[in-house]
């Protein structure tokens, strides 16, 4: 899993208008830090296990509800 899946994850979250913007993905749908994606890219880092559970549990949780 690499950071442009993140990014691209949120551009689509901001595309459907349940974001504003980076700080707000990286806080509310990942539970990391507002700068979380910037410190990954400057250190060439992957996104964490944690972090990844983290928004596949809140992407599931919304699809669910906007099935029903």
């Amino acid at each position: 899993m690499s950071v442009k899946l993140l990014e691209h994850i949120r551009d689509e979250l901001r595309g459907s208008g349940a974001i504003q913007n980076t700080p707000e993905f990286c806080t509310g749908w990942l539970g990391r830090s507002e700068g979380y994606i910037r410190t990954l890219r400057f250190h060439e880092l992957e996104p964490s296990v944690e972090a990844l559970s983290v928004c596949s549990h809140k992407l599931g949780h919304y699809t669910s509800r906007l099935r029903s």
